[in-house]
Parts: C-alpha cells; sequence; structure tokens
C-alpha cells in the first residue's frame, strides 16, 4: 500500500509544482497565502507529455553507514515515464456531493505549500529543511491514463533513455482526498529525495488497472555493459 501511496504523491508533484509557477492577476484572484500558499483548483484539462524524469547526478552517495553493503554505484542515472497522456483530468475541491470518511464542507481545505525547518527521521536532525505539500480536499477524476516507466542516463539524449521497465494503464478513476493529508520533501544528505507520507484515500473508484510488458520475453539483461539501477526504500 506504501508504494501505491508514493506513486500517487509522486504523480501528484508536478501538479503543485505547476501551480508555482507565475500566473495572471485573474488567477492571482484564487490563491491566497501568509507565510505559505494556498491553491484552491477548479482544473479539466488533457495532458501530453513526451519525457518527465527524476536524476540523482551522484548515484547511492548515502547509503547508510554501509548498511546496504554496497559501494561504486556513484554514476547517476534517471527514472522516469515517456509517452504520457491523460485524458479529461479535473482537479477540484470536494463540494455537497459527497461524505465519504465523514467529510463534510467544514472540512474543506485547498492545496497547501509551505516550507519548515525541524527534526525528520531520515534527514539532517533538527536542521532539515523540508517542504510540505497539503493535498487539501481534492477530488480528483479522469477518463484514462497511459505511461511507459524507464531507466537512463541522460533522458535529453536520444536512445540514453531506452532501459523500459513496462507500460502503466489506469482508466475511469474517481479519487477523494482526506484534507489532512500531506506530504513532505526534503534531501537525504547528498543529492537525493526523501518523502514523508500521511496520505488517506476517503473514496476510491477505479474501473481497470494494469501493468504491461509489450515486446514480452524478449531478451536477457547483458553479462556486460552498463545498466542503470533504481533503488527503493520503502520504510
Amino acid at each position: 500500500m506504501k508504494r501505491v501511496l508514493l506513486f500517487l504523491a509522486v504523480l501528484l508533484m508536478p501538479l503543485s509544482l505547476w501551480a508555482m509557477a507565475p500566473v495572471s492577476d485573474s488567477v492571482l484572484s484564487d490563491v491566497t497565502g501568509q507565510a505559505g500558499v494556498n491553491i484552491n483548483p477548479d482544473l479539466t484539462m488533457n495532458i501530453e507529455i513526451g519525457t518527465m524524469a527524476w536524476g540523482d547526478a551522484d548515484g547511492l552517495s548515502n547509503d547508510f553507514d554501509g548498511a546496504w553493503g554496497t559501494t561504486g554505484y556513484t554514476a547517476g542515472g534517471y527514472v522516469g515515464v515517456k509517452n504520457f497522456n491523460i485524458t479529461n483530468l479535473q482537479i477540484r475541491l470536494r463540494g455537497t456531493e459527497d461524505g465519504y470518511n465523514g467529510y463534510s464542507t467544514t472540512m474543506l481545505k485547498p492545496i497547501t505549500i509551505d516550507v519548515a525547518t525541524g527534526a525528520k527521521e531520515f534527514g539532517q536532525g533538527a536542521n532539515t529543511t523540508f517542504v510540505r505539500f497539503g493535498i487539501g480536499a481534492l477530488a480528483i477524476s479522469m477518463d484514462a491514463m497511459n505511461l511507459t516507466v524507464a531507466l537512463g542516463t541522460d533522458p535529453g539524449t536520444a536512445g540514453s533513455f531506452d532501459q523500459e521497465l513496462g507500460s502503466a494503464h489506469i482508466g475511469a478513476l474517481a479519487m477523494y482526498m482526506n484534507p489532512y493529508s500531506y506530504v513532505d520533501i526534503y534531501s537525504h544528505g547528498g543529492q537525493g529525495v526523501t518523502f514523508d507520507l500521511s496520505i488517506t484515500i476517503d473514496h476510491l473508484e477505479l474501473s481497470y488497472m494494469s501493468w504491461g510488458d509489450s515486446d514480452g520475453l524478449a531478451g536477457v539483461l547483458p553479462e556486460s555493459g552498463s545498466r542503470t539501477l533504481l533503488r527503493m526504500q520503502v520504510m
């Protein structure tokens, strides 16, 4: 379940980051904030992205004092998606149409973005600066999402982001987020990212979700050569 929540958090990250781009005066009327930013979304869109990747330039720079028993993974790499498409994505605040998990409009809460410094379990003690994305009381729906997950050394160079893990397909989704959900994001020392998740989904409707391999058992891993490694630790 933690892996599902992490996947959803990562998908929501770009939407929160887009909200930090410059906006017009008319759009600013829907954004309020004091020592932070509040966002009241009401969006409908189709999304097409050729490549979206996350990179770590120094590899496994922090191995928790050798606990992983690995050394030498100092070359950077990227993980991300290709051929990313979402059809009829809608993101808005929950209204009066649902009462899932005891929700009412008195619990209405927008998306929030705040930055703070304090102790984090896998950070740098009391001096860890982190970004907290408050998910808010969101209602998220879409007709379909399709993407290919890939690894590589440089997604900006042709042919270097070709280590495909598979393709994901999600359809007819409706998701209602608990207003007290949030994600904390911070560095773990070297270049890299740590997520602290506190996410509750009050209601989820999903017509299908699949993972595919378009070329079947096309071959085996080479005995030599360069491969990009993705390591994920879920606590």
